[in-house]
């Protein structure tokens, strides 16, 4: 126990020490400022190193104003996410703007759409540029559009319809021509990793630009001083997330800006982003301080026996299965109001109502739930409010997590419907040894995360679930190693399951496009 305290106490040391370097690092770096362009998008503008950010809005001679870049995150993401790519292109001495899209991050703005994805985005794309055009800290008449994912078919549908842009980079994205302009000197970069149908896309688009029956990859065609620029390449050793901080998809990316705008360059690309690594260190640390964390919370719940019957995976497997084809054409908990989570709530909270159906009818501890209530909704308010409080300064290098008074609505709204699934999660997976009841849960873990790809294959859940799978199965390790710990320390089930619905509605919520406003 000694050694516990002592591991954890390290642990915390270098988790703040981590967060004051992070800061200190997020301030650094090219200068940016953040603030709203017209109808409420929010944007952060990164000038290149040495120019105050302040002066790269106000007015710069014309012959120092860089060329400038718009930068669009895609489903489920922000400007955050985007920040380490837009750090490493203003780095390269172009003006930045990463904006967040109606409904997403900081975007108060409800989405278009709950089934289109990436509809009704073109007025936050042409604002952005209207604003880019003007403002005199970069060179309005030299603008390139980028965009991932979602917002690489933004990129490219604002592409085919504005003949001024210089050009159009698309990440992991970019499905159709939509508009009667041929983009100019597109670029379709993608990753190893990426499902097979944004590469074939990708593919079939760039070809069909270049005038070829099969692209050669890599190669480019036609040339730059015509506008008429295109490639098709993959980045090796990435995925569809991994991409936006990858050095080489970087590289790859600024090498085609500098053709575009006729850069000449006398000293090699700087490509370190040392947020990431300090990001990566936090997190670490984070994983370790939630087994400190879980024993305090177990400490403080009140203690609950350890001889409930559990083990029975297979039904909470058999409900999540059977519970999928009525959450698949209009999901039951569609009030929560966000585009996709909200079949994720509805699979998990109809799941949920099964499984707790079944630990009420055979007694699986339900009836200790009501002792000493008050207690453990403390315990559980504590542990949650000291995980929100760790999370919150990891989001501007990964995602954006404070809520906006719409996310925390439906974070209320996501934890009531979640907390059914897992209190009747932790019923069936926790009991016995501490041994067992961790395999139990890793394993119950696991099997929500096939059967969610599983529903994506067979098309009863949304394909860009698949997307956000790593994401998802990152939330569920921290979720296992806090409710292991807090087992061994109370066995307090209902205190984990209050820790866990909060924290998963508090993600869906803080992720998932919105699509509602006060």
């Amino acid at each position: 126990m000694r050694l516990l305290r002592a591991l954890c106490a390290g642990a915390l040391v270098i988790y703040m020490l981590a967060l004051w370097r992070l800061a200190y690092l997020e301030v650094g770096g090219p200068p940016h400022i953040d603030f709203q362009l017209k109808g409420g998008i929010p944007a952060t503008f990164y000038t290149p190193p040495g120019e105050n950010p302040i002066d790269g809005i106000d007015p710069l001679p014309p012959s120092e104003r860089p060329p400038a870049v718009l930068l669009i995150h895609g489903f489920s993401f922000d400007r955050a996410m985007m920040s380490t790519l837009a750090r490493r292109i203003a780095n390269a001495g172009y003006g930045v703007l990463a904006i967040d899209v109606r409904g997403h991050g900081d975007n108060r703005n409800p989405f278009a759409s709950n089934r289109a994805i990436g509809a009704g985005l073109d007025g936050d794309v042409r604002a952005a540029i209207d604003f880019l055009r003007v403002t005199p800290g970069v060179d309005g008449s030299r603008i390139v559009v980028i965009g991932h994912s979602m917002g690489a078919g933004a990129a490219l549908d604002y592409a085919t319809s504005d003949p001024d842009l210089k050009g159009a980079v698309m990440i992991s994205g970019g499905l159709q021509l939509a508009g009667s302009v041929r983009p100019h000197n597109a670029l379709f970069i993608f990753a190893a990793r990426d499902p097979d149908q944004i590469k074939l896309s990708s593919d079939r688009i760039a070809a069909k630009l270049a005038g070829v029956d099969a692209l050669e990859p890599g190669k480019v065609y036609g040339n730059f001083a015509a506008g008429d620029a295109v490639r098709a390449i993959e980045i090796a050793n990435t995925d569809h997330l991994s991409i936006i901080f990858s050095p080489a998809a970087a590289q790859t990316i600024i090498e085609w800006l500098d053709g575009v705008f006729a850069t000449r360059r006398s000293a090699p690309l700087t490509l370190d982003e040392p947020r990431i690594r300090i990001g990566a260190v936090a997190i670490a640390t984070f994983l370790f301080l939630l087994i400190g964390l879980g024993r305090i919370t177990g400490s403080l719940a009140p203690q609950w026996r350890r001889d409930t019957d559990g083990g029975w995976l297979g039904l909470g497997g058999l409900a999540l299965a059977t519970v999928m084809p009525l959450v698949a054409t209009h999901p039951p908990a569609f009030f929560v109001s966000l585009a996709v989570g909200d079949v994720v709530i509805s699979w998990l909270g109809l799941a949920g109502g099964v499984m707790l159906v079944f630990a009420l009818r055979n007694r699986l501890g339900w009836e200790r739930a009501g002792e000493h209530l008050g207690m453990t909704l403390l315990a559980a308010l504590a542990a949650f409010a000291a995980i929100y409080a760790m999370l919150v300064p990891l989001g501007a290098v990964f995602h954006r997590v404070t809520p906006t008074p719409e996310r925390l609505f439906a974070t209320l709204l996501c934890s009531v419907v979640l907390l059914p699934f897992f209190l009747a999660f932790e019923m069936i997976v926790r009991s016995g040894s501490l041994a067992a009841s961790t395999m139990r849960g890793v394993v119950g873990r696991a099997m929500i995360l096939i059967l969610l790809a599983i529903g994506v294959e067979i098309h009863l859940l949304p394909f860009v679930m698949i997307l956000v799978l790593p994401s998802l199965a990152l939330v569920f390790i921290f979720f296992e190693i806090f409710a292991a710990a807090a087992y061994s320390g109370s066995g307090n089930l209902l205190a984990i399951a209050l820790v866990e619905s909060a924290w998963l509605g508090w993600f869906t919520a803080a992720i998932m496009p919105i699509t509602f406003m006060f």
